[in-house]
């Protein structure tokens, strides 16, 4: 954990934190300490459904969770401290969670939102700009007038430091950075705008019902609940808006990619949730059917 602070970046060292803690409870509910041979596929097992189970972790969690400990054991291994161990099939399989785009006529019921209070006014502004430039959560809310080169962003993501994003700036979004220089709109922390994000699509009358699917335990069946749109709104959901927009406007994938960041075409394209839109159209066209009908 030492070393870990020095070199990684705070989310990744509270991720590191977490699992230490799942495993110090974990280790007292044993009643006895963990040594390395105790690591075994067996183990592995246990621990896992512990997660799903008793602490009621989602199944994508339970997996991050022992991705962590691989890389632990892993680095344990390099530094002698035990021999290499077989974490072959050390994961957990869980399906990724939906997250949400707005709508074109979404977003404009968002952008023409007046009247809030400041605190939820500054909240629809910092999810407007990254909407409007596919960064991530912590990009945007570092953002620096050195990485404003006028008609784009230029920056290196911090998940993909070797990688630079270039971004165009779209006129609505030139309008909030000028904001961001001057102050008058304040970076939050990722919780924050998370509650106030869906307070302000709530506002903007975003309150579609949709199915949300949650995923517990390898053997219990998907939790399908209707819930309101606005509720199931995050940080994520505005890059998401941005890049299915972006493929709804016809921009080609490779330049999207140099906006998000994203290596993996296949990233990128799970990203976009147009896929309604044109199956209407093409089936309309292919069975000859009138769209008033």
């Amino acid at each position: 954990m030492e070393r870990m602070v020095k070199k990684n970046s705070p989310n990744t060292v509270r991720s590191h934190r977490t699992t230490c803690s799942h495993l110090s409870i974990f280790s007292a509910k044993l009643r006895r300490t963990l040594e390395y041979t105790d690591f075994t596929r067996e183990w592995k097992n246990y621990f896992a459904e512990y997660l799903a189970e008793e602490v009621c972790l989602a199944d994508s969690s339970v997996n991050k969770q022992l991705k962590i400990l691989k890389e632990f054991l892993a680095d344990a291994a390099d530094h002698g401290r035990t021999p290499r161990i077989d974490i072959k099939g050390w994961n957990w399989k869980f399906a990724e969670l939906e997250v949400l785009a707005l709508t074109v006529a979404e977003m404009a019921r968002l952008e023409a939102l007046e009247g809030l209070p400041s605190y939820l006014e500054n909240a629809r502004g910092l999810w407007l700009l990254i909407a409007y430039t596919g960064l991530r959560y912590c990009d945007a809310m570092s953002l620096k007038p050195e990485h404003d080169k006028g008609d784009v962003l230029q920056l290196v993501p911090k998940k993909t430091t070797d990688i630079a994003a270039t971004i165009y700036v779209r006129k609505p979004a030139r309008m909030l950075l000028n904001r961001l220089w001057k102050g008058d709109l304040r970076p939050i922390s990722n919780p924050k705008l998370n509650e106030y994000i869906k307070k302000v699509c709530e506002q903007a009358g975003i309150d579609e019902l949709t199915e949300q699917i949650s995923y517990y335990s390898q053997t219990s069946r998907p939790k399908r609940k209707p819930v309101k749109k606005y509720l199931r709104i995050t940080c994520h959901s505005a890059r998401r808006t941005f890049t299915t927009l972006s493929f709804a406007k016809k921009i080609p994938l490779e330049l999207i990619m140099q906006a998000t960041g994203h290596v993996n075409a296949k990233t990128t394209l799970r990203y976009n949730q147009n896929t309604v839109a044109p199956q209407v159209e093409v089936s309309r066209v292919a069975w000859g059917e009138d769209e008033a009908v």
